[in-house]
């Protein structure tokens, strides 16, 4: 069993901060490489999603991976982007008021991806800009305009065996200051067809925030080339406290 990266879903986990970060938008969502006899390895992954929380929190998510030489079922060159926007509320720490914010993001970033039967590896290096708009002027608010800057992110996915998964990726930006970590165990639990379900644990952050999520995903349900995924569950936030998390992805491969 191979699975392969589709890359970039998790670019967007705090590329999203709001200042608390649409989820895994970020655990990209995999399939396996063509199952068809002669049917064509796919070259370019696009992916979408949405994360809501409890605390007031929306966004959602679109973007692209293509392999720059190959295939995406092989090593090789990557290049994405994703965009995404959302809306959140926050404590103004000028006026003591409650405020709300509109953010919208771009990424872009290039690597290479390495592919083998039970472990796909990537390492990407790029750029981020990201907006900040206020619903009120907080003058003292630290994540508001627009800020750019390097951005770096590493993925591993490994297979133990034919019936578990392990999925790890981490990411980091100057732009605000904006991290990702995540970590999700999965076990298939459809017999050999690949939906994989078990627990999630992701640490994120910016210059305003930090949020830890556990939780539980299934990855994926498949509709044609159509894979699905979603997760949710408990979440702690800097500002807010106690809360909950939902996620649902899509992806395609041709």
């Amino acid at each position: 069993m191979k699975w392969l990266l589709c890359g970039f879903g998790p670019m967007v986990a705090l590329a999203m901060a709001g200042p608390a970060a649409a989820a895994d938008a970020s655990v990209p969502l995999k399939g396996p490489i063509a199952d068809a006899d002669n049917a064509p390895a796919p070259r370019v992954a696009v992916f979408s999603g949405v994360d809501i929380t409890s605390q007031g929190r929306y966004s959602a998510f679109l973007g692209g991976t293509i392999a720059a030489s190959g295939d995406l079922d092989t090593s090789g060159f990557r290049v994405g982007i994703v965009g995404a926007s959302g809306t959140y509320k926050f404590h103004s720490e000028t006026f003591d008021t409650l405020n709300r914010a509109i953010f919208t993001t771009a990424n872009v970033l290039a690597g290479y991806a390495i592919e083998r039967e039970r472990l796909s590896a990537a390492l990407y290096i790029g750029a981020t800009i990201e907006n900040h708009h206020l619903s009120e002027a907080d003058p003292i608010n630290p994540l508001q305009g627009t800020a750019i800057g390097p951005k770096i992110q590493a993925e591993l996915s490994l297979n133990p065996t034919d019936l578990t998964r392990i999925f790890a990726e981490a990411s980091y930006t100057t732009a605000f200051k904006t991290y990702d970590a995540r970590l999700r165990l999965g076990y298939d639990v459809s017999n050999g067809n690949e939906i994989f379900v078990g627990p999630e644990v992701i640490a994120m952050g910016n210059l305003r925030f930090n949020e830890t999520r556990i939780g539980a995903h299934v990855t994926a349900f498949k509709l044609g080339k159509l894979n699905i995924g979603i997760s949710g569950g408990y979440l702690h936030e800097s500002e807010w406290g106690r809360g909950a998390y939902g996620v649902a992805e899509f992806n395609f491969k041709f």
